[in-house]
């Protein structure tokens, strides 16, 4: 009777932790999500390759975006109005020239971006 006692009461504690370290990872990566402290609009202009000596290991590209104003389309000002941020080239966030984005940034690293429909 003890060593089912002893057996049982292990596969509950080992449960409680395997879901707390689950939970915790989860609240990180929510709380990563809301801290988006730079957020912008943007269409996609220009895609360059990093030139950076010895990058092969982590090759990053330079993305270039003209900010989108979505509430005074007709403003000419708007071209001279740009961002620039890298990325990993290969990672988890493609771009395409001429598209649109709606980018949040937290630290100058993405940390949430959405492709918006033209």
């Amino acid at each position: 009777m003890k060593k089912g006692f002893v057996i049982k009461s292990l596969v509950i504690a080992g449960t409680i932790i395997t879901t707390s370290f689950g939970t915790s990872e989860a609240w990180a990566t929510m709380n990563l999500a809301t801290r988006c402290e730079d957020n912008f609009v943007g269409q996609v202009f220009s895609i360059t390759d990093s030139q950076a000596p010895l990058s092969f290991a982590l090759a990053k590209v330079q993305v270039e975006f003209t900010i989108v104003n979505e509430q005074d389309e007709d403003n000419a000002e708007k071209d001279s109005q740009r961002r620039s941020i890298s990325v990993v080239k290969g990672g988890p966030h493609q771009f395409e020239i001429g598209q649109r984005y709606d980018v949040g940034l937290n630290d100058g690293f993405v940390c949430r971006m959405n492709r918006l429909r033209s």
